[in-house]
């Protein structure tokens, strides 16, 4: 039996605040999966495109629908990579507070001719001794986000095991 995956990411990293969109459709009420590149910490229907219900949910890096469910889901991930621009002023220490916890950072590209120094503690990055760089930061979710703005989320529950395939 054909795969009865459909889908359509709107990018290849997650966003800064750890979550890609994507659209998944269950066809002819069978089961289809999308797997990500990270582990799902929660996932969320942004807009069902179906009118069957269906069932959603995931399984360490797996995405999966079943029963007829179409929809565009925002899936948020435990942990992610994204870059930051900072820039030390004047050989001053600044900061910048990424809203979640920093697993490990690197200078991803330099803009300033002085080397300088860079850090993190926490949730803050920071650069110092006239450092204007661009930095790669792994980040860590701590909690799981409340359900998005705008439209009514529909909550999915995280499962040991995605339903089987029909077979023909």
């Amino acid at each position: 039996m054909l795969n009865a995956v459909q889908s359509m990411l709107t990018g290849e990293k997650p966003s800064r605040d750890g979550y890609s969109d994507c659209q998944l459709a269950s066809v002819n009420h069978a089961h289809a999966s999308l797997r990500f590149g990270g582990t799902i910490a929660f996932a969320e229907v942004l807009t069902q495109h179906s009118k069957a219900s269906g069932s959603f949910g995931w399984d360490g890096k797996e995405l999966w629908v079943a029963g007829g469910l179409r929809a565009t889901f925002r899936v948020y991930f435990c942990q992610w990579e994204t870059s930051f621009d900072l820039d030390s002023v004047d050989l001053q220490r600044t900061k910048l507070d990424l809203g979640h916890e920093i697993q490990a950072a690197t200078v991803e590209t330099q803009r300033s001719k002085r080397s300088g120094t860079f850090g993190w503690t926490g949730r803050t990055l920071w650069a110092d001794e006239g450092l204007r760089a661009r930095f790669n930061v792994v980040l860590c979710r701590q909690a799981t986000p409340p359900p998005s703005k705008g439209g009514t989320a529909v909550r999915g529950q995280r499962s040991a095991a995605a339903p089987t395939a029909a077979t023909s």
